[in-house]
């Protein structure tokens, strides 16, 4: 499973940094830092203020 990621640049900090953890505690074998129009679910939200865009795919 893929997760990909659109986010703020501190966001993506905040990910990268706990990367390793992060792909374990939802399953995903790789993170990509970019958009994507094929995937099974999607979530668009704010974290402290920040839109951060998060789609998983098989």
């Amino acid at each position: 499973m893929t997760l990909f990621v659109e986010a703020s640049e501190e966001l993506r900090h905040v990910i990268q940094t706990n990367e390793k953890a992060f792909t374990r505690d939802i399953g995903a074998k790789v993170i990509e830092y970019k958009r994507t129009d094929h995937f099974v679910v999607e979530l668009a939200t704010k974290v402290d203020g920040m839109d951060i865009w998060l789609a998983l795919k098989d």
